[in-house]
């Protein structure tokens, strides 16, 4: 039982497994390699991309809207029409 006392607690967190005293045993995590110049102009038409499809996801939800309100003020004429 005195085995298991006297072993060190040990705190694993997302970096970096640190032991009971409070020295780093290791980083679990590589450093990250720089990016190329083809990837950063890839994210970058990406970016460019996205931007301008919420731009049209926009345009066309506002003119589903008016739309919309076309159809029903048209409805609401001929059910007048027909009375």
């Amino acid at each position: 039982m005195s085995d298991i006392e006297s072993e060190p607690a040990v705190i694993e967190t997302e970096n970096e497994v640190i032991v009971e005293d409070g020295e780093p045993t290791r980083n679990l995590q590589k450093p990250k390699k720089p990016r190329s110049e083809k990837q950063i102009e890839a994210l970058k038409k990406a970016q460019i991309k996205r931007a301008e499809n919420i731009e049209k996801r926009k345009q066309e939800k506002e003119n589903n809207k008016k739309l919309s309100r076309k159809e029903k003020l048209k409805k609401e004429l001929e059910e007048l029409e027909k009375e």
